[in-house]
């Protein structure tokens, strides 16, 4: 069959050109989808939003989210006395003082990115097809990685308010290769989102993105729970997975990423980082018209698939000798709420 669509496209027929490239396209679009997303593994946490085309979103059409605080404000990140709010009595026919209602703004701007790549028409004919569909492949991994990159690089640069460190340890060069991640550092974790009224996903749990070295030795915990303890979908007693969940511990879902590098201390030792939050901790724009989490063969929504077949003479190349294959994507990312956001550094086993 592939063979034949090569064949095809060569044809004379304008008809049967145009169905099969749409096929095609269809087909590329299909691929990119399926190895993407396992590389967006913090895209479905994100509070995402879409602009309308003609909307502006770019350069100094700045994109703003918008902060409700709280009424019930603590007066510190240890202290649980809301001092906003009043147990006083209502006085008869009085009316109390009543309360003001503030907000806060993040702001970001849509930035567009993409790559591509060639392919001649003697690597598209002579290797039956292979070398499109492979490079297909390499582009979506790359579209996938570049995004998981933007999205890692901005938390990363943002989660900096709250950060536990294991036991007594308050300065990041103190660490060792001891101090590994332990359930007890999860709890402390856990317990300073809860304190500052964090809620969690809908599921009851937060989402933890733990990095390879920091998993291994979580892992090692006893009171650590794989997958397959729970697996299984809530009809079942257990909890839909998310996209690469490895466990769960202390009311915290964990996630693997190998995207998060370690960083040298003065020790010099190796120190690892892993982010817990709560919904609403992250935000992201797109284009409605290119909607990163959704690929679309039909409309061609969704991170954009852009395929030239080969044997398409074009000013640039009047005999057709090689196609392109490529995507492109407007997209943004912040922190909208640090105090959602737990980092957790330790070090970890080598």
């Amino acid at each position: 069959m592939a063979t034949e669509l090569n064949t095809l496209v060569t044809a004379s027929s304008n008809n049967v050109t145009n169905l099969i490239g749409f096929q095609q396209q269809n087909i590329y679009n299909l691929t990119l989808i399926k190895r993407l997303l396992p590389y967006l593994p913090l895209y479905e946490d994100f509070q995402v939003k879409g602009i309308a085309d003609h909307a502006g979103g770019f350069g100094t059409d700045v994109i703003k989210f918008r902060k409700f605080v709280s009424l019930q404000a603590a007066a510190s990140t240890t202290d649980l006395t809301y001092d906003q709010v009043s147990v006083t009595a209502l006085t008869e026919g009085t009316n109390p003082e009543g309360l003001s209602v503030t907000t806060s703004e993040v702001k970001t701007q849509l930035a567009q990115y993409g790559n591509w790549l060639k392919i001649t028409d003697i690597a598209a004919t002579a290797s039956l097809d292979n070398t499109i569909k492979e490079s297909m492949d390499l582009l979506a991994e790359n579209a996938g990685q570049t995004i998981h990159k933007i999205m890692m690089n901005r938390l990363i640069t943002d989660a900096t308010t709250n950060v536990t460190y294991p036991g007594s340890i308050t300065d990041v060069n103190n660490i060792t290769n001891s101090d590994v991640m332990t359930s007890t550092i999860i709890k402390k974790a856990v317990r300073t989102l809860r304190a500052a009224n964090v809620p969690a996903f809908p599921d009851g749990y937060y989402r933890g993105l733990i990095s390879n070295y920091q998993a291994y030795d979580l892992m090692s915990d006893s009171l650590w729970q794989d997958v397959a303890k729970y697996a299984g979908g809530m009809v079942n007693g257990g909890l839909n997975l998310l996209s690469g969940e490895i466990g769960k511990m202390h009311g915290v879902r964990f996630r693997e990423t190998n995207t998060v590098l370690p960083v040298a201390n003065t020790g010099p030792y190796n120190t690892y980082s892993c982010f817990i939050y709560g919904p609403d901790a992250l935000g992201a724009y797109d284009l409605k018209s290119q909607t990163v989490g959704s690929v679309n063969g039909t409309t061609n929504r969704g991170i954009s698939v852009h395929y030239v077949p080969v044997n398409t003479p074009t000013k640039d190349d009047p005999l057709g000798l090689y196609g392109i294959l490529g995507w492109k994507a407007a997209f943004c990312c912040l922190v909208l709420d640090p105090l959602r956001i737990n980092k957790v550094v330790t070090g970890a086993t080598q």
